[in-house]
């Protein structure tokens, strides 16, 4: 399960690529987005300045098992360039929960795949947002 959330961002991945679901929890008002990667591929996808990850989009391939990945970005003028890689959050075949800090949103995701796993770990790029958001 993917899930982001606003103020407090936070992600939810079950990374079993099989029984992924995605909720998406932020009103869209977003770019249009390309594949982020190819099947079986590592990726990073950050938004451009001044936007944050609004929309999360997949496609499983059983041949693969594995899923490709689009992101779409939205206005997000109260970004700023305070932002750091969470680093890997999630082993394999196991539970994703990751919270952005307060005051932070999800500013991109990098992931790799196992094929011998057949599952991804995943990585977030969160960024601060100036001010008390709560």
């Amino acid at each position: 399960m993917v899930h982001i959330r606003t103020p407090q961002t936070s992600v939810r991945v079950n990374s079993k690529t099989t029984g992924l679901s995605l909720f998406l929890l932020i009103g869209v008002s977003a770019i249009s987005a390309d594949w982020a990667n190819n099947f079986d591929e590592h990726f990073t996808f950050t938004c451009p300045a001044g936007q944050s990850i609004s929309r999360i989009m997949s496609v499983h391939d059983n041949g693969h098992e594995d899923r490709r990945w689009s992101f779409e970005c939205r206005q997000n003028p109260g970004t700023t360039g305070k932002c750091f890689w969470s680093g890997y959050v999630n082993s394999y075949d196991q539970l994703l929960e990751y919270h952005c800090p307060d005051s932070h949103f999800v500013h991109g995701v990098e992931s790799i795949h196992d094929n011998g796993k057949e599952d991804r770990k995943f990585s977030f790029y969160c960024c601060e947002a100036p001010g008390n958001v709560k």
